[in-house]
């Protein structure tokens, strides 16, 4: 059954710019496509518990390409945990299986530049 709500759907064509507004914080400049511009401030435990809902929800797949190799490994729904240090002042998210395969996703933002930067690791036995 879906939920009724008055709603209104945004269709994001851009994500303009990425923040760490303040501690605990992720500040997103959406940019919809009609050209309006749209401030998100997501507080890092909302993300976190959204976050956590995913691994009883989806699959986890990693794959890792190069210009000779490709591998592929897949996890099925409640076989990976999701966890995140909230005491980093920078969101960083880590993935994985029983059998310690996964990946970490960092987030941080040049302090000098302001230019976000992402970090992704893949961990495999």
């Amino acid at each position: 059954m879906q939920h009724q709500s008055n709603a209104k759907e945004l269709e994001i064509a851009e994500i303009a710019a990425v923040s760490i507004a303040e501690a605990g914080v992720v500040r997103l400049r959406l940019c919809d496509r009609d050209g309006h511009e749209w401030v998100i401030r997501l507080p890092m435990k909302v993300l976190d518990a959204c976050m956590r809902r995913v691994s009883a929800e989806r699959v986890l797949e990693l794959r890792a390409e190069a210009s000779e190799e490709h591998a592929r490994l897949t996890y099925p729904t409640q076989a990976w945990e999701l966890s995140h240090d909230p005491a980093s002042p920078e969101p960083t998210f880590s993935l994985r299986a029983g059998d310690g395969c996964g990946l970490e996703i960092g987030f941080s933002i040049d302090p000098i530049t302001a230019v976000p930067t992402l970090a992704v690791i893949v961990a495999a036995n």
